[in-house]
């Protein structure tokens, strides 16, 4: 077991009060840890199936971690066919003829729709809720995706529309996305292995004991 000072999930935090005033460079920070941890899980050929904000869990250092690993799977192959995940945060491909199959890369897409979350304000995830059969449709057949406020880092908002395509084997790989994460907050003039400073924003809620978490 790993304890670990746990502010809230990542929703949570996304959907606070406070969330507007976290320096820029300091979301993106978020996005790499979470990047990274998924990025851990794949090499260990384990894909998640289940992520979205509420899966990842910020400590009171800001650093964030995967959890709830409750339909993760390893996979022999590349390829797994159980329809599972959340509406709003689950790729579309996962939601085809169980006969047809996913790859590691429907995590990716899950990703994408965090990484719009952070950056969506008040903007709502029109998928939530959505039936199946109609999510598919609108994703794949008609193209939409949640609306991109204006004014965005435009590396970002690229790596976002790259890891939501609809052919799965055109998302870029987790050892890109972390590349790329990486690269932008070198940009920003931020380490990449230390989080930069920031007080303020959300409170120390407590103290969970957890699974050890990537």
């Amino acid at each position: 077991m790993h304890v670990m000072l746990v502010l809230s999930s990542l929703f949570e935090v996304i959907h606070s009060n406070n969330f507007e005033t976290i320096p820029w460079k300091f979301k993106v920070r978020m996005m790499l840890d979470a990047a990274r941890g998924i990025q851990y899980l794949h090499s260990m050929r384990i894909i998640h199936r289940d992520i979205k904000s509420h899966n990842f869990l910020v400590d009171d250092d800001w650093r964030v971690k995967v959890a709830d690993f409750g339909i993760s799977k390893v996979l022999d192959t590349d390829t797994a066919f159980t329809q599972c995940g959340t509406t709003g945060w689950v790729a579309p491909e996962v939601l085809l003829d169980e006969d047809l199959g996913y790859t590691f890369k429907a995590d990716n897409w899950s990703l994408a729709i965090v990484m719009w979350e952070m950056i969506a304000g008040g903007l709502q995830n029109p998928f939530i809720g959505m039936a199946p059969i109609k999510f598919y449709n609108k994703t794949i057949n008609a193209g939409i995706r949640p609306p991109i406020p204006e004014g965005m880092d435009s590396e970002y908002i690229d790596l976002i529309t790259e890891c939501w395509k609809s052919d799965a084997a055109e998302r870029p790989s987790f050892d890109v996305i972390v590349a790329r994460l990486e690269q932008m907050l070198l940009d920003l003039g931020a380490s990449i292995d230390l989080p930069p400073t920031f007080q303020g924003g959300y409170h120390q809620a407590g103290v969970a004991t957890t699974p050890t978490l990537l």
